[in-house]
């Protein structure tokens, strides 16, 4: 196997395949360490525990002190920083070899494993790859326009200046919109909603504020739209009612998301909306999986379908697996001896996908399923 390139002790925000099948490369020893965040100020000490089970594993393999002292310092020094900077994580997992240390916020909790072995445990990896990784919450309404770059532990908000108006004020500072353009009566879309049917006139000052405030938010979506295309994320809308139905018929983004953050997203912190934006997001899997999951509806039945753990593993092995879909509750995760952590190694290592899914996404009863190249 080749070895992994040296890299820093990095953090990274989300999980890509290309980052597994680099694991899947490493060479022995390979240490995994993970753990949920009840509280961040134990943190630290549960990692320094765990690394003393990870040192007493590297000498019951006859590693001798300096080369396990090698190995551990960068976890180490890790755990000096861990108090502030996991965001709004659940868990944390660190992957160490001779070749690479890297680590990951997790937003689920996972079960503690402190194992040095062959090879690296990734199954929380896949886990992750099943569901959106990136995604964007914009707060709309006359007086603020917020739009938030997101992944499932964070967030992050975009500086709007210059981009798109971020307030209607500042909006009718600049542009007057097109008086003799105004239409009588909005067409409701498929998204409608609450707006459907609503009338717009120019005969009082009403109509006329609400005709500027459509014009408003014609130019936000336009700029966002603009600006978000590239990333091809998940979209979430913050606003009152009224006001998220209007953005829903001029929206052009082709990943708004149906539900909304119904409310005002001023009185809401960035984390509350975080939150919130999350519950909707992650109902739905990610697009890699998406695919995976087509993949796998236009095989099923077929003779290049497996649903038998031992078949799965031999399969695997031999570089004949193109895709693989395992239970959470599969075989023994977490264990140096998994076979299914095995499996998912060597399919991402040949060039396969693999993702972990809760028992009741799994598309057929097998607790894994695996799709065959030959």
């Amino acid at each position: 196997m080749a070895e992994l390139v040296t890299t820093e002790n990095a953090t990274l925000d989300v999980v890509a395949l290309t980052d597994v099948k680099a694991l899947a490369g490493a060479v022995a020893p390979c240490i995994t360490l993970a753990m949920p965040i009840p509280n961040s100020r134990e943190l630290a000490a549960r990692l320094k525990s765990a690394l003393r089970s990870v040192r007493k594993q590297l000498a019951e393999r006859g590693t001798d002190t300096e080369t396990s002292g090698g190995l551990l310092a960068p976890i180490e020094h890790l755990a000096a920083d861990l108090e502030t900077a996991h965001l709004w994580a659940k868990s944390l997992i660190a992957f160490r070899s001779p070749g690479a240390v890297r680590h990951y916020w997790m937003r689920e909790p996972l079960k503690d494993i402190a194992v040095v072995g062959e090879r690296f445990e990734i199954r929380p990896l896949l886990a992750a790859l099943a569901r959106v990784q990136r995604f964007h919450l914009l707060g709309i309404g006359r007086h603020h326009v917020r739009l938030f770059s997101s992944t499932p532990h964070g967030t992050e908000e975009v500086q709007l200046a210059g981009i798109a108006p971020q307030n209607m004020q500042e909006f009718l500072h600049t542009r007057q919109p097109d008086s003799g353009a105004v239409e009588k009566r909005m067409a409701a879309g498929p998204s409608a909603g609450a707006m459907h049917g609503v009338v717009f006139g120019t005969g009082s000052e009403s109509d006329k504020e609400q005709d500027r405030f459509r014009h408003f938010l014609k130019e936000v979506e336009s700029s966002v739209t603009k600006l978000l295309r590239p990333s091809a994320g998940p979209l979430v809308l913050a606003g009152a009612e009224y006001d998220v139905a209007i953005y829903r018929q001029l929206n052009t983004y082709p990943h708004l998301r149906e539900q909304a953050i119904h409310g005002s997203p001023e009185r809401l912190t960035a984390q509350n909306l975080h939150e919130r934006a999350w519950e909707i997001v992650s109902q739905s899997p990610s697009e890699p999986l998406q695919k995976a999951l087509a993949d796998y509806r236009r095989q099923s039945g077929a003779a290049l379908v497996l649903g038998d753990t031992g078949a799965i593993v031999k399969a695997a092995a031999e570089g004949r697996v193109a895709g693989l879909l395992l239970s959470e509750n599969a075989g023994s995760p977490g264990q140096p001896d998994d076979p299914l952590n095995m499996a998912a190694l060597e399919t991402v290592l040949h060039g396969g996908w693999a993702f972990e899914l809760k028992a009741a996404d799994m598309p057929a009863k097998d607790l894994a399923t695996a799709l065959l190249r030959f």
